[in-house]
């Protein structure tokens, strides 16, 4: 690999998720677009209080999907559970467009919405924050999409915050590595996705294996 390349400067960081237990999330697993079709990504972070995570938060979070169930709601997600670094819950929804995000949330009923805020504001009694983002995905970057999801009970999702002014020195490094992995043929795989909105302080990249 070009040395320079190697010097990118980058900051990046990989945590370890299982799939929640929360059987109502599940019912949405064909959505999940890490080795799918679906172009976009929406992330929702909850970090739990120090002792309310597992069960705690677990309770509040059935409260939310039987809310959920009862008003018909129209998204779909599925969680996940940090098993590495902060205690957080992680819930993913892929769509095909930006248009497909907007008209979910304009579809909520008054009375849904109502009802989901009151399920919201228990959750929030186990929480030290949450943050919400936006990602892309990145076809030229990511590797072998199409490999092995269904079963799969845990994923490993690996942030790169890029230097800025170094994007394409990032993503020509990244290509290097495409490349090796293709010519190894060792049947690795991996979906990229770039932020779109989120916080950040630079270009942000999320490889999820």
């Amino acid at each position: 690999m070009n040395p320079r390349l190697m010097r990118l400067a980058l900051a990046g960081s990989a945590f370890l998720f299982a799939l929640s237990c929360c059987p109502q999330a599940l019912s949405a697993q064909e959505s999940v677009p890490t080795y799918g079709p679906s172009k976009y990504l929406v992330i929702n972070r909850e970090f739990t209080k120090p002792g309310r995570d597992g069960t705690a938060h677990e309770a509040t979070e059935a409260g939310f999907m039987r809310a959920a169930a009862a008003g018909k709601a129209p998204f779909h997600y599925v969680a996940f559970a940090s098993l590495s670094g902060p205690n957080r819950a992680l819930f993913l929804s892929g769509y095909d467009s930006m248009e497909a995000v907007e008209a979910e949330r304009k579809s909520m009923s008054q009375a849904l919405q109502t009802s989901l805020d009151k399920a919201m504001v228990a959750d929030g009694e186990q929480l030290s924050g949450t943050d919400e983002s936006v990602w892309m995905v990145d076809t030229d970057l990511s590797q072998n999409t199409n490999g092995p999801r269904v079963g799969s009970r845990y994923m490993i999702f690996r942030e790169f915050v890029i230097k800025p002014g170094h994007t394409a020195e990032w993503e020509q490094a990244v290509k290097l590595v495409l490349d090796g992995y293709k010519k190894a043929d060792v049947g690795a795989h991996w979906s990229t996705y770039r932020m779109l909105f989120g916080n950040s302080t630079g270009p942000t990249y999320l490889v999820l294996t």
